[in-house]
């Protein structure tokens, strides 16, 4: 699809969310692949939290190796990986919010850099999800929440996509979804119709 101009005028997700009132969160945290350098951005601010002044002020930091392009050994501002600032980010979003019951959020968090072309990198950010998770469990910061979490596309850059599994990986993304009990007791027929369609 041809974008001629920035996505103001664009249905997006998120401002159907907006328009029901809910505060609204959205992080992108690698510039160079981002809704402003593939496509054309926005012109207003799309969400109530919007990192993206946050990210650009970061990367002109001295302590982050700017030159180095997503050839960056180790992405990260002064000793702390980016992955770990968004999901630090996110946490806090949560919290504030979830304080209010009645108070309806809804967010998108992309991490791009550190796996986008270093398969290895993934390692990196395995028990830092799996401290996230479980810290959003055990403090009920999910027990209103749908969580969808999920990769746009596979990994287009490893010599893996070369073997029969890779091949199957890179047009398959992980996909998953947790839905609280609250949900599931009040939509039965949904969450039967999302148990029938997971393959």
């Amino acid at each position: 699809v041809h974008y001629p101009g920035p996505f103001d005028n664009y249905s997006l997700i998120v401002k159907n969310f907006s328009r029901l009132n809910y505060t609204t969160f959205f992080s992108e945290e690698w510039r160079e692949s981002a809704f402003y350098n593939l496509k054309n951005g926005f012109r207003q601010t799309p969400t109530d939290f919007y990192l993206r002044p946050y990210w650009l002020a970061l990367y002109e930091t001295l302590s982050y190796n700017k030159y180095a392009g997503n050839s960056n050994p180790k992405p990260c501002y002064l000793d702390e990986l980016l992955h770990r600032l968004s999901l630090n980010w996110l946490k806090q979003f949560l919290e504030v919010h979830h304080k209010t019951p009645d108070h309806r959020t809804f967010g998108i968090m992309k991490i791009n850099e550190m796996s986008h072309d270093y398969l290895e990198r993934l390692f990196w950010i395995d028990k830092d999800l799996e401290t996230f998770f479980q810290d959003l469990f055990q403090r009920n910061l999910l027990d209103n929440t749908i969580l969808i979490f999920c990769g746009d596309h596979g990994h287009r850059q490893h010599q893996l996509r070369l073997t029969r599994v890779g091949s199957f990986e890179v047009k398959l993304p992980f996909y998953s979804m947790i839905l609280p009990q609250t949900f599931k007791e009040k939509f039965p027929q949904a969450t039967e119709n999302l148990r029938k369609n997971q393959h």
